[in-house]
């Protein structure tokens, strides 16, 4: 004989329901500051916890902050939510250590490719923006600041007391996407083509070593008209050897041969006793590493290039 429970009342079977139905879950505040910083993309610095990004406690306007994230424009922060977020809340602003007028910054919240709040452009001694976003139903949010459109001096961000409300789990901090690799520079041709720099600078009585560097078939044969007392060419390497005794500025025309052609560029040769007499060419770690310069990372720079 089946029974059916609701008979026995209303108050019952609605008891009964509740009983066996699931509970919500609870929402919990994960606090950025606790989550793995390593994957935000900024273009000076590295992002901290509960520091700015020139590991000071955090303060905007004066008013300090014992949790949050300190960073620099421009710079991005991905982080993976499955859905599982109620909202997203903070106080934003530029650090004190910079001072007041310096620096100018815009923060964004964006979810799944739409923004969903945006902050005014703020600077050094400015009151901080209170951040309240909803994240429901939103899977990827991204945190991102820029420059306020006039460089990233001085652009000293932070996130401060940022945390997500989270139904369960944590967010998910995500590398950013890689593009493809691809090498635009294209092969050299078998004909003679002259590279290299086109000033070289010496002081005089010191050594002279210059090589012609060239693309091209070989075997391949060097010249240069018009070289200065006390130098020479190799015609075989293409190195250019000797001392100048003479300040000056001395123009010579460099010829590199071989069977499928010649060609021709002037090498400007300056002697003198001021610094940087050969124009610097290379690359400045500054807007790379900040002050995180180390031997691993300029040697890393150096196999890349």
């Amino acid at each position: 004989m089946k029974t059916n429970l609701c008979k026995l009342g209303v108050m019952p079977c609605l008891l009964w329901a509740l009983a066996g139905s699931p509970r919500a879950a609870a929402a919990e505040p994960v606090a950025l500051d606790t989550l793995d910083l390593s994957h935000v993309e900024q273009d000076w610095g590295k992002a901290r916890a509960h520091l700015s990004v020139d590991r000071h406690p955090l303060s905007i306007a004066g008013h300090p902050f014992a949790h949050g994230i300190g960073t620099h424009a421009v710079s991005t922060f991905r982080l993976e939510l499955g859905r599982r977020a109620e909202r997203f809340t903070a106080q934003v602003g530029v650090d004190d250590e910079v001072g007041p007028g310096h620096g100018s910054v815009r923060f964004r919240v964006v979810g799944d490719g739409k923004l969903l709040w945006q902050s005014a452009v703020l600077r050094g001694g400015e009151a901080a923006q209170p951040v309240d976003v909803s994240l429901r139903h939103v899977r990827t949010l991204l945190l991102l600041v820029d420059d306020g459109g006039d460089g990233i001096s001085y652009d000293h961000a932070d996130w401060a007391d940022a945390q997500v409300l989270m139904t369960s789990d944590k967010p998910l901090p995500a590398e950013p996407p890689h593009e493809r690799l691809v090498v635009l520079t294209p092969k050299p041709g078998p004909k003679p083509r002259l590279n290299g720099a086109s000033v070289f600078g010496v002081r005089p009585g010191a050594p002279f070593l210059f090589t012609v560097a060239a693309t091209g078939e070989r075997p391949m044969t060097f010249g240069a008209t018009s070289l200065p007392t006390g130098l020479e060419l190799d015609p075989t390497t293409g190195r250019i050897t000797g001392m100048l005794g003479q300040k000056g500025d001395y123009e010579v025309t460099l010829t590199a041969r071989n069977r499928r052609g010649t060609a021709h560029r002037t090498l400007k040769i300056v002697c003198g006793d001021q610094i940087a007499l050969t124009p610097p060419m290379g690359w400045n770690s500054w807007n790379c590493f900040g002050c995180d310069v180390s031997d691993a990372k300029v040697r890393a720079a150096a196999d890349a290039m």
